[in-house]
């Protein structure tokens, strides 16, 4: 039979088994807890790190992945993190991201979709660089 041994993270017991991927130190729980939160934290950071509509940046557990067109979502974010970084990425270009306040604002209609897409409108144009305004980068006049 195999040994009882005691999670270094999460203090429960467990029996160790090789065969179905324990680890000597950390439950199976506890190893996937922490794959989850390190593909949310790069997803995070790759949607830029911040709520389009508010700025708050303090606590990635806080955010939230939005679809902005559910019709086109193949599958949700989170309890996702066996999948591909770039099956998660595909997903991702669909979404923006939100502080969890944000999200429930926009779900109860305080912020309309329409502002949400004007701010990613902002988002993904390029800023024009100083001096630059009316340039032609093709040369015609």
């Amino acid at each position: 039979m195999e040994p009882l041994l005691t999670c270094s993270v999460c203090n429960r017991e467990y029996r160790y088994n090789r065969a179905t991927g324990h680890r000597r130190t950390i439950c199976n729980s506890c190893i996937e807890k922490r794959k989850h939160q390190a593909v949310k934290q790069k997803a995070v950071a790759y949607l830029g790190g911040k709520c389009l509509v508010c700025g708050y940046d303090r606590c990635y557990q806080a955010m939230v992945f939005h679809h902005l067109d559910p019709e086109l979502k193949d599958f949700g974010i989170s309890g996702n993190a066996n999948r591909s970084w770039d099956k998660i990425q595909v997903e991702l270009d669909k979404c923006v991201l939100l502080c969890a306040n944000c999200h429930s604002e926009v779900h109860a209609g305080i912020v309309s979709s329409d502002e949400l897409a004007r701010r990613v409108s902002l988002v993904k144009t390029p800023p024009l660089q100083d001096g630059n305004a009316g340039f032609d980068p093709q040369g015609a006049h």
